[in-house]
C-alpha cells in the first residue's frame, strides 16, 4: 500500500467509516461505555468510546466480551497505537494526546480483539 493515491482512498473510507459511525451513536453514549459492537471471536471494530482512560475503554470492551490486543486513533493522518498489557513507555504517545490520559467523549476508536 505504498502507493499515495491507494493510502488516499484507504484515508478517506476510513473517514467516512468513522463519520457515519459517529452520526449514528456518538450522542448515546455516557462516560465509561462503547457505542457500537465489538467482535467476541477475535477481529476489529470501529467503534465509538463514551469517554475515560484506555484502561476504562480495555475494562469495557472486555465486559463486552471482547479479549482487546489494542486500541488505534488517527491524528494528523497517522495511526497512533495503544497495546493492551505494554509498558506505559509503548503507549505514552497514545495517552499523551489526551489531557489527563482521559479520551473524550465521542473518541471514534479502532478496536483490536483476540481470537478466542
Amino acid at each position: 500500500m505504498s502507493n499515495p493515491l491507494t493510502r488516499a482512498a484507504a484515508a478517506a473510507l476510513l473517514v467516512l467509516t468513522l463519520v457515519l459511525s459517529l452520526n449514528s451513536s456518538a450522542s448515546a453514549q455516557s462516560a465509561g461505555e462503547i457505542g457500537g459492537n465489538v467482535p467476541q471471536n477475535g477481529g476489529f471494530a470501529i467503534v465509538v468510546w463514551g469517554g475515560g482512560t484506555p484502561a476504562a475503554l480495555v475494562q469495557a470492551a472486555t465486559a463486552k466480551g471482547c479479549s482487546p490486543a489494542s486500541i488505534w486513533i488517527t491524528a494528523q493522518g497517522q495511526f497512533v497505537p495503544y497495546v493492551v498489557g505494554a509498558p506505559d513507555f509503548v503507549n505514552d504517545g497514545f495517552v499523551g494526546r489526551f489531557t489527563g490520559g482521559n479520551m473524550p467523549s465521542g473518541t471514534p476508536v479502532i478496536i483490536v480483539c483476540q481470537g478466542g
